[in-house]
């Protein structure tokens, strides 16, 4: 372990000197980092690395996006008052679909196929109105929308909009979105430095189902790290477009 911290900061001093100190420079510029939880809702298995995942990022001042999957939370009253709770420790509740299946046979996409069908706007809005409604009654009213697989069209935006939810899509071809399926400390401060230079900011993006306590103590070392190298990042949750 003492071997692992040593290069990590030998390399990170030497991308930050690199990247973030250009010539001619003379202040460090922020990073915005956002990490996000998808899928919440759909697993019930993963509760407890959820909320020792929550306890960790808030030791680290740090709050999290937590994207529901509500189809469920009416049958599952610990996962409803654990988002509750978190709600109350300022971490973000947003909508993501409804119950995340696939309307086309064979292809992704809850509310657009990926491979281009629209889904008709009559199933859309029941989808996102009972969503909308089964968080509203936990009062977790939510004020943004991410749809599964990241798939929606314009029906799926003014939709949204009819409930006073921004329409987020963050493509995975997108360069500051990346997909955490590694636990490895030294691939989530590759991502955050690569992605940072291209776009200062980052988003970590999760799957409830896939995390375990390695993935939270990962984090852990990385928050620690970045905090350590002084680095200048703040940890933001989405705010209206």
């Amino acid at each position: 372990m003492k071997n692992l911290l040593a290069i990590l900061l030998v390399c990170g001093s030497l991308i930050t000197l690199v990247y973030f100190f250009p010539a001619g420079s003379e202040e460090e510029e922020t990073v915005s980092v956002l990490i996000r939880i998808d899928d919440v809702g759909i697993s019930y298995y993963n509760h407890t690395e959820l909320m020792r995942f929550l306890d960790m990022a808030e030791r680290h001042d740090v709050k999290v996006v937590l994207a529901v999957t509500p189809a469920h939370l009416p049958n599952c009253s610990s996962l409803a008052k654990l988002l509750q709770n978190a709600s109350k420790r300022g971490h973000q509740i947003v909508l993501h679909g409804y119950n995340h299946s696939k309307y086309f046979q064979g292809h992704d996409g809850e509310f657009y196929s990926e491979d281009g069908k629209s889904v008709p706007k009559e199933v859309q809005e029941q989808k996102i109105r009972d969503g909308y409604n089964i968080l509203v009654g936990l009062n977790l009213t939510p004020k943004h929308f991410v749809p599964p697989w990241h798939l929606g069209d314009e029906t799926t935006k003014e939709l949204c909009d009819q409930y006073g939810m921004d329409y987020h899509t963050d493509k995975f071809k997108d360069a500051r979105c990346l997909c955490v399926y590694s636990e490895d400390v030294n691939a989530l401060l590759d991502g955050f430095y690569w992605s940072a230079t291209q776009h200062k900011s980052v988003l970590y993006l999760l799957h409830v189902s896939s995390m375990t306590p390695e993935t939270t103590d990962s984090f852990e070392e990385l928050f620690i790290y970045l905090k350590e190298k002084n680095m200048s990042v703040t940890y933001d949750l989405y705010l209206p477009i």
